[in-house]
């Protein structure tokens, strides 16, 4: 008679994520403790964004979790709570590395004809740095480049600051209202008919529309003032796009190597990096590429082992 095999012992991982859960994943700790069963599960408490800091017991969490976060500022951010955590980077769905139909790109290519084309979308916030973008368009059009913004908000009461400094620098808008099934080559008929500096896309764009964008646009302005992870550019990076980024929490971020990084305040920097590109396409064309390579790295797939290697010391914590 064959000997028998130890069945194996089942392992239980939950993570929790950001401010809301953190009161839960101490409760969990509580009851599994109570019933004998601490060791039988790891518990992971992960830190999107600081919102929400001030409501956290961190004394509790850490002893009910291992906590972890998304980039070295998130992890500095933590510090100031006297809080030790591990990084695990975010990472984006595989869709967002298929290739785009070719005639999605192309017929926004036809629209932007010779115009340099910047695309902004995100929440109307002060973080979001749309004053520094409003700015950068028109010392552009100072330089007499005559750029095109396009921006997507959000329904914010900030969204009135942004149009107070577009109307203070004398900047024509139009305003672009279609379906949200509305196609790729529908949004390019619609910008290559106006001629205005700030193009307001006032409706839901569709992945494939906004991955369009992403990929045709001379850069998409992502540079927040405080960005947690940065996973708008991954995508944009994934889309073949060329983004701007910040300089808090874009840890893949590798100057003039697969983006562009906003080193100062100066919205000046955007036209001076512009200008360097158009002089040097396969600078440009370099940077496209190796943001997509980056992009390959930071997909769901790759991203789960090194989140496997978390748990197996969440585990070895727990059993102690």
């Amino acid at each position: 008679m064959a000997p028998r095999k130890p069945a194996r012992c089942a392992r239980t991982v939950v993570l929790f994520e950001d401010w809301q859960t953190a009161d839960t994943a101490i409760n969990t700790a509580a009851l599994l403790s109570a019933r004998g069963l601490r060791g039988a599960a790891a518990l992971l408490w992960n830190a999107n964004n600081t919102y929400g800091f001030g409501a956290i017991d961190f004394t509790l969490l850490r002893r009910a979790a291992s906590i972890t976060t998304v980039s070295h500022y998130m992890r500095a951010e933590l510090e100031t709570a006297g809080v030790d955590a591990a990084i695990l980077p975010n990472g984006i769905a595989e869709r967002w590395l298929r290739p785009t139909a070719p005639g999605e790109p192309a017929s926004l290519r036809t629209a932007f004809g010779q115009r340099p084309t910047f695309v902004k979308v995100a929440r109307f916030d002060p973080d979001k740095r749309w004053l520094w973008a409003i700015d950068a368009t028109a010392i552009a059009r100072s330089a007499g480049l005559w750029p095109r913004l396009l921006i997507r908000g959000s329904r914010s009461p900030y969204a009135d600051t942004v149009g107070d400094r577009i109307r203070a620098h004398g900047l024509s808008v139009d305003r672009i209202a279609l379906s949200a099934q509305a196609t790729t080559a529908e949004l390019a008929g619609a910008i290559a008919s106006g001629q205005s500096d700030i193009v307001f896309l006032d409706f839901f764009i569709a992945e494939r529309v906004l991955r369009a964008l992403y990929q045709t646009a001379d850069g998409v302005l992502a540079n927040s003032e405080k960005e947690p992870f940065g996973l708008v550019g991954l995508e944009v990076m994934a889309s073949g796009g060329i983004v701007y980024v910040g300089r808090t929490g874009e840890d893949y971020a590798v100057p003039f190597g697969n983006c562009v990084v906003m080193q100062s305040d100066d919205p000046r920097e955007l036209l001076t990096a512009h200008q360097t590109l158009h002089a040097r396409p396969e600078l440009a064309a370099a940077l496209r590429a190796d943001g997509r390579a980056t992009a390959k790295r930071f997909a769901w797939p790759r991203i789960l082992d090194g989140y496997e290697a978390g748990w197996e010391t969440a585990f070895a914590l727990s059993a102690t």
